[in-house]
């Protein structure tokens, strides 16, 4: 374990930074206040760089990063699949299950007149706990970390990820706290998966790129 955090020290320190930024943003200002506040600082450029730049979080990315891994490295693939099972399973089962009926904002202000909202944006009424963007994107953000030869990327992977989280308060998503537990969860399991996969060993095939080059260098040695 000491040695995973040591690897990930500059994704986790940045990313206590936000948390703690984050916590006492909530704790001065409140649940509406501080949702308010977020979204209410808005310009042009900013509703058309949070409007794509969401997408990060949306799951997308680990697809990429899974079939990436499948032709280059096949743990890496398979850690990457593993977290992406855990965090859905517990995002749909927090978000549906256990808490189906919470308040987005749209439906917890009632009056879209205190709202600032992007156009193209569909904005939902329900289902704000936790922010499934945010455990998505500190996810991802944790384990690309766990993968760069260059672990100081960490930070720059953590802030990536804040900036995932702050889109969706500024959509009129989420609220804070949503993205605040969002963001517990996402990088309390993945941090879990990456330990359970240093723990066990793995029998895992060949990437597909290593066996055809190993293929091709046998029928080599053959002629």
């Amino acid at each position: 374990m000491k040695a995973i955090i040591i690897q990930l020290r500059f994704f986790l320190v940045a990313y206590l930074l936000f948390l703690i930024a984050a916590i006492i943003l909530y704790l001065a200002e409140g649940h509406a206040g501080s949702f308010l506040l977020i979204n209410g600082a808005h310009t042009g450029w900013t509703d058309q760089f949070f409007k794509y730049f969401t997408y990060v979080g949306d799951g997308t990315f680990f697809g990429i990063l899974i079939i990436a891994y499948l032709f280059t490295d096949r743990k890496r693939s398979w850690l990457t699949f593993l977290t992406l099972v855990i965090t859905t399973i517990l995002a749909n089962l927090i978000k549906h299950q256990l808490f189906p009926h919470t308040l987005r904002p749209k439906t917890y202000f009632n009056d879209d007149r205190l709202l600032h909202f992007v156009n193209g944006v569909v904005v939902h009424s329900y289902g704000s706990f936790p922010s499934g963007h945010s455990i998505s994107a500190f996810s991802i953000a944790m384990l690309c970390t766990y993968f760069s030869k260059d672990k100081h990327l960490g930070a720059v992977y953590a802030l990536m990820a804040a900036l995932v989280g702050y889109s969706r308060i500024y959509l009129a998503q989420h609220f804070l706290l949503d993205v605040i537990m969002g963001s517990l969860i996402g990088v309390i399991a993945t941090f879990g998966c990456i330990l359970f996969v240093s723990k066990i060993r793995i029998k895992i095939q060949k990437p597909v790129f290593k066996r055809m080059s190993d293929r091709e260098g046998k029928d080599i040695t053959a002629r």
